[in-house]
Parts: C-alpha cells; structure tokens; sequence
C-alpha cells in the first residue's frame, strides 16, 4: 500500500506541474568602473583589501548601480515599457505572440503591487570581490526575459548619463557662464581702447600726465581682461575633462541571453519528493505499533 499510494501520489504530481509554467532566466554583467583612488600607495592599498573580499568606501562610482535598478525611478520606466514576446502559459500550449507592458504582464493595475513583483522578478546583485554587477530577470517567456534585461541596462545607462551631477560638471556649468561674463567684460575694455586711441595715438608719449596715466589704465585694464578670458576657457576645458572622468560608465561585459533552457519548475524533483514523502507517512502509519513496541522495549535509546 505505501508504494501504491507513492506511486498514484507522483503521477498526479507530475500531472499537476504539467500545468505550471516553464521559467526562462536571462542575465546580464556588468564590468566594475575603473578606481577613482588617487595615488600609487593608496590603489595598490585599495587594490589589496578588495582581493580580500572587502570594499574601500567610495572606491568605486558604479558602487550605487544596485540601488539604481531596484529604485522606483528605474522600475517604474521598465513597467510601462510595451514588449513583443512569446509564450505559453501552459506546457502543451503553442506560444504565440503578444504585445503588452511588463505592467500588463504581471497582472497587477496597482502601481506599489506591480513594483513589489518586478522587483522579484528584476534581481541585481554585485560580487564584493569581482564587482561585476549581474542582472537576473526571470519570466515564464524567454523572449520577454531577455527584452527586460535589455531595457534595465537602457534605462540604467540613460539615467547615468542623465542624472549624476559630478564634480566636473558643475564646475564646467559654473565656467561656461562666468566665460561669457568675461566675453562681455573684454570686448567692453576692447572698445574702451579703441575709442581712446582714435584721438590719441601716441598717449605714451604725450605732455599731458592724465592722458598718459588714463591711458596706462586702459590698457592694463585690458590685459587684464584678456588673460582672465583665457583663463577661464582654460579652466573650463579642464573641467569637462575632470567630467568625462568622474561620469561613471555601464560598461557591459555580457549582454542579456536568450535562455533556452528552463530555470523551473523542478517537476522530477518535486514528483520525486512527494512519493517519497508519503511513502515513508504511510509506511510509518501501518508500522505505528511495532515502532511503539521498539521505542518501548529500548527506552534507553529515548
């Protein structure tokens, strides 16, 4: 009777996990940023405690990728994302083709639900030793799967690009209005000049001191003029070099993969369980009395 009941129990599981679903598991990586540790004593020193399984503070501009993809911002943009997949709900179903947002999807016109589930459906997760950020989606379409991965690395990269405010570039933004300030305050001196040289164009050697004293201001002033312009366009040139630097870049080390094989559901392991699992509940029920009578008979081994 107890292999009988395990083995009526593992055909209607296995029948039962017929109708669940395949899942298709697509992933994505993402290589760390370069270190922005200044100096060779404090990189190899850097270098060091990250091989030992441990991260320097600060260390690395992609350390907040995580924090990114599971953010409301991010995820909210992937929902009503509109995605062309395949899929069968069922196991002897014929995929066919649909078109709907990852809202849509999941089934859930609730905003605050719907981000619950893609956040289970969405995984980010980066290695403390390697860095490499890996980006795990899982649907019931392999198609879909690989689409979503792809749009969070789209999204991700847009929302680098357009939302970290560096160091540089506030500096650059700071210069480029200050430099044209400065263009303003040139051509002013410029034109200062010039209408003081068309009636005196010899002022360093003329009688009259105020000329010459009114002159030398002109002129100084510029000079003056001229070299802060100068500087600045300098300056602000540096500062969109110190931006390029310091943006942190989604470099791809592999792109999302079109799964071919499912990720679930275990139905061997599952039907397996479940005949083992009432064969030894039945096996014991029928041996309730000889195994009472033994526990009884060998106290000792209570």
């Amino acid at each position: 009777m107890p292999a009988k009941a395990a083995l009526v129990t593992m055909v209607a599981v296995a029948l039962l996990t017929l109708t669940v679903p395949n899942s298709y598991t697509s992933q994505a990586r993402i290589l760390p940023a370069e270190s922005k540790v200044a100096g060779g004593g404090l990189g190899a020193l850097a270098a060091a405690v990250n091989a030992a399984g441990f991260s320097v503070p600060g260390e690395g501009s992609d350390a907040n990728f995580v924090e990114i993809l599971q953010s409301r911002t991010l995820l909210q943009q992937l929902l009503e994302t509109r995605f062309n997949f395949h899929e069968a709900r069922f196991m002897f179903q014929t995929a066919g083709p649909k078109e709907m947002t990852l809202q849509e999807y999941l089934g859930e016109k609730n905003l605050d639900r719907a981000l619950k589930r893609v956040r289970k459906t969405l995984a980010a997760d980066r290695d403390l030793k390697s860095k490499i950020l890996v980006i795990t989606v899982e649907t019931h379409s392999p198609d879909l799967s690989q689409a979503v991965a792809a749009r969070s690395l789209e999204i991700l990269g847009r929302f680098v690009l357009e939302k970290n405010q560096t160091r540089g570039g506030l500096k650059a933004a700071y210069l480029a209005g200050r430099l044209v300030d400065a263009e303003k305050e040139t051509n002013a001196a410029q034109t200062a000049m010039e209408q003081f040289l068309s009636t005196n164009r010899n002022w360093s050697s003329s009688p009259d001191p105020y000329v010459r004293l009114h002159g030398a201001k002109l002129e100084g002033e510029l000079k003056f003029r001229q070299q802060m312009l100068y500087s600045l366009a300098m300056n602000r040139e540096q500062a969109l070099l110190e931006e390029k630097n310091d943006l942190p870049i989604v470099n791809v080390m592999d792109k999302p993969n079109l799964p071919v094989l499912k990720s679930g559901p275990a139905r061997s392991l599952f039907t397996l369980a479940a005949g083992i699992l009432v064969f030894l509940s039945m096996w014991g029920w029928r041996s309730r009395s000889e195994l009472i009578a033994f526990l009884k008979s060998n106290k000792n081994l209570i």
